[in-house]
């Protein structure tokens, strides 16, 4: 199978922020699918094209909410296996060769880690942070040496089986993407920074290629440049 022809998957809680339909126009516009898929809650603006999985939410926390859902996405035989794992805040600003596309590593997750405590020292308990410790003690107890940090917001090709497996025996994990990577594809990826903005007064740079926004972030100067940039509306759309 082509890249060129896997499935695009969202799992999504519904949200007042309308970063999924311009993550879906950047997708529709500069990455070559089949076909996209939503799991979860329903937007009430999508179009018939756009395959639709209901999954009902948990009370259990963000992240096992997140986990279930991709359950659900890997039980499902009409998605592709394997499938391109998106977030409601992905971008795609430039055309994409995904047959030649790599997903991209930050450090270790031990680098990572240590740059989140510092920098954020004044939480005592954070549940994102403490997922970079879990995931190295999940990797350890597996026997598996590579620990590299795929937490980074961007597209990552996922095979059904093996993610099923990551998050059925971790229903927790924060960490999920650098678990299943390095358990099962150690050898894949490329060094790359995190794409991820986070401020009000961020930047768009020349170079970028693959963008990830939050709640502040795309209220501000990211999220005005990325409206413009896809202000025309994709077939995904009523």
């Amino acid at each position: 199978m082509k890249k060129s022809e896997i499935d695009v998957v969202y799992v999504f809680k519904d949200s007042k922020s309308d970063e999924l339909k311009y993550s879906i126009r950047s997708v529709a516009k500069n990455w070559p699918h089949r076909k996209i898929w939503i799991v979860g809650d329903k937007p009430d603006w999508i179009s018939e094209e756009v395959g639709y999985i209901k999954a009902f939410g948990t009370y259990s926390g963000r992240y096992r909410d997140v986990n279930n859902k991709l359950k659900v996405a890997c039980k499902n035989d009409l998605i592709s296996d394997p499938f391109w794992l998106f977030n409601d805040d992905f971008f795609v600003m430039k055309s994409v060769d995904v047959d030649n596309y790599k997903t991209t590593y930050d450090g270790t997750l031990e680098g990572k880690y240590k740059r989140l405590k510092e920098k954020y020292s004044m939480l005592d308990t954070w549940t994102y942070l403490e997922g970079f410790s879990f995931a190295q003690k999940v990797l350890k107890m597996n026997h598996c040496p590579s620990r590299k940090n795929f937490e980074n917001h961007v597209p990552m090709l996922m095979d059904k089986q093996k993610l099923s497996l990551v998050v059925r025996t971790f229903p927790y994990a924060v960490c999920r993407r650098s678990i299943y990577m390095n358990l099962y594809y150690p050898n894949d990826g490329v060094p790359g920074k995190d794409v991820k903005r986070y401020n009000n007064d961020d930047m768009v740079e020349m170079e970028d290629i693959l963008l990830s926004t939050n709640d502040v972030s795309f209220r501000g100067n990211v999220g005005d440049y990325i409206k413009k940039k896809f202000k025309e509306k994709s077939r995904y759309e009523r």
